[in-house]
């Protein structure tokens, strides 16, 4: 966990101190800046992990632009069947993450659209689960079970909702032609999770692991992202 603090606090840094010298720079006489006519507004779209999603870029210098942007990803899969010893297991999933978040990109290259980005995710929902059940009878020392009689046993988990982000990527929120591409990779730190265990009939007693679950999960607070952005500079 510490090394990815440590990427973490370095980028936020650096965005940090290069704001603080775009900030002088636009007070100042200095005019690295922006032309006036420039065009200093894009939109863009975005796929990967997690799900779509839609952004606004705006320029605020040639080595800084801020973005605001909103995820979508909704999976669900039910009843996939999967074969264990004589009986078939059924397994439901279910992925949501929906989320809001504002970044700053940093540009450490004039030349280059290499950038590193920091920012905070707001989660409206993000919730992973999967439930397991019998679809037959069970057959246990002689003696038969109905998947009822069995019942259920699954986990859900969440994090925190608010999460600090950190990342690397090419390309630019407003790109210098009309259209654009870029490819980012990162993190959103989201704390320790918080995984609940589902379990019903002879499976229920499972619920009392529930703490040991949480402490072994605990370290696991960290959220991956990748995906590729198109966009439209207006």
């Amino acid at each position: 966990m510490k090394p990815f603090l440590f990427f973490f606090l370095l980028l936020f840094g650096v965005c940090m101190s290069a704001l603080t010298q775009e900030t002088e720079v636009l007070r100042g006489s200095i005019v690295d800046s922006i032309p006036a006519r420039e065009k200093r507004n894009a939109v863009g779209i975005h796929a990967g992990f997690p799900g779509l999603g839609l952004d606004y870029g705006r320029k605020l210098g040639n080595q800084l632009m801020l973005r605001g942007q909103i995820n979508l990803m909704k999976l669900n899969i039910n009843d996939l069947g999967y074969q264990f010893e004589d009986t078939k297991l059924l397994i439901d999933a279910e992925v949501n993450f929906l989320n809001i978040d504002a970044l700053l990109d940093y540009h450490p290259f004039k030349n280059s659209s290499f950038r590193l980005t920091v920012g905070l995710g707001y989660f409206i929902d993000q919730v992973i689960s999967s439930t397991v059940a019998f679809d037959g009878d069970l057959l246990f020392n002689d003696i038969t079970y109905t998947p009822e009689q069995v019942g259920v046993i699954g986990l859900t988990n969440s994090w925190g909702a608010v999460a600090p982000y950190g990342g690397i990527g090419f390309g630019r929120a407003v790109p210098k032609s009309k259209f654009g591409f870029g490819f980012e990779l990162g993190t959103y730190y989201g704390g320790k999770p918080k995984p609940t265990i589902i379990a019903t009939g002879m499976l229920e007693d499972n619920v009392e692991n529930e703490a040991q679950l949480r402490e072994n999960l605990s370290e696991y607070r960290w959220l991956p992202v990748l995906k590729m952005r198109m966009a439209y500079k207006f």
